[in-house]
């Protein structure tokens, strides 16, 4: 009794899969059932997706129950899948400016046909950005770190391609940008492929910049979007004699610098910060806790000291804080312990060297020095 049972599910369960695969194919499509007003929904997540992009397609009925509809699934014409309760399936787009055709046929319990298509070519736009006058000292090969309150350009790079196989001017095309989700009218527009941030948010706010890009005709489609999360600008320390020129390897680890040379030149570089205008810079140094050359029109950028050989050792606490007064969010500061130790305690400068120290300190003071070591 119980092997007839068997055999009676099995016989009805091949029948039902053989109705199905008969009965639903793309004869049943028919495009009055695929308007906005359906009983069927289908939905493509990203809504613009680009070449070579896995998609995400969602079908969805307020109106019958999709786990017990039948569904079979076609792209670009060929079966591509099929199921009892299909709700969802993955496609991976091809190449750019290539026709994708998306066909949905389901049969509900009650044994009506729905049918859905969706019809979309995949375009690619790049974006790329740039800090707009980055301090980085000379043979800094990094890319400039985005940091509070600079200004990024964002350009836009669309990879569109006619019919007739030619690459489609990116100044031909129209551009819609978002700013954390919100259009930016008067940065959009026909042609407007650069757009312009003044000042980056501080600290812990980041910045979504999203780009549509369209053809004239519409029917040519690409988002993408960049995200920045500003860093707070940063001041190194560099240590420098007679012997040793600047390179990075001179960088001062940790905070502190021992040294027995005669004479130690301590330089400060800042990174990333708007240094374009010199006017708008305020630099403060001081040495255990007293201030040392603070005025607006000191602009030094090392300090030279001297090694007194007749103490074994003198430490020293520097300060040093640089501030952006136009970008008031650029401000940096270090500090740095300085420890001169005496190999010979005999040995007593005389004032003609001190003196020729000074004068090369004064003549090398300055932001030009990053540049002129």
């Amino acid at each position: 009794m119980i092997q007839k049972i068997i055999i009676a599910i099995l016989a009805l369960f091949v029948l039902s899969t053989s109705v199905f695969s008969q009965s639903l194919n793309l004869k049943n499509f028919n495009d009055k059932n695929s308007g906005l007003i359906s009983e069927l929904s289908l939905d493509m997540f990203p809504k613009h997706p680009s070449s070579h992009q896995e998609v995400l397609f969602k079908l969805k009925s307020f109106y019958f129950n999709l786990n017990f509809s039948e569904t079979v699934v076609y792209f670009n014409g060929k079966e591509y899948k099929k199921g009892v309760g299909l709700k969802e399936f993955k496609i991976k787009t091809g190449k750019p400016g290539e026709r994708n055709l998306i066909q949905v046929v389901v049969r509900d319990p009650k044994g009506k046909i729905h049918t859905k298509k969706v019809e979309f070519t995949p375009e690619n736009v790049g974006l790329v950005y740039e800090v707009v006058d980055p301090n980085v000292p000379f043979g800094y090969k990094g890319k400039s770190t985005v940091i509070s309150n600079s200004k990024v350009n964002i350009f836009a790079f669309p990879d569109f391609v006619s019919k007739s196989g030619k690459r489609i001017d990116k100044k031909s095309l129209i551009y819609t940008w978002y700013k954390n989700g919100e259009v930016d009218n008067k940065a959009s527009g026909f042609g407007k492929y650069k757009y312009e941030v003044e000042r980056m948010p501080a600290r812990p706010s980041d910045l979504y910049i999203d780009v549509l890009v369209t053809d004239v005709t519409k029917k040519k489609v690409a988002k993408n979007k960049i995200y920045f999360s500003p860093e707070f600008t940063d001041v190194q320390f560099y240590s420098l004699n007679q012997s040793l020129p600047f390179t990075f390897k001179n960088v001062v680890k940790n905070g502190v610098l021992k040294t027995s040379d005669k004479n130690t030149t301590v330089l400060v570089v800042p990174y990333f910060m708007d240094m374009s205008e010199d006017e708008n810079l305020d630099y403060t140094w001081k040495i255990n806790n007293k201030r040392y050359l603070h005025n607006p029109g000191d602009k030094r950028d090392r300090l030279v000291f001297l090694n007194d050989t007749n103490k074994k050792e003198t430490i020293l606490n520097i300060f040093f804080q640089l501030k952006n007064d136009y970008r008031i969010l650029q401000t940096a500061h270090k500090n740095l312990k300085l420890i001169l130790k005496s190999e010979n305690q005999d040995e007593v400068l005389n004032q003609q060297y001190y003196n020729e120290e000074r004068s090369k300190k004064n003549k090398n003071s300055g932001l030009g020095g990053f540049f002129g070591l």
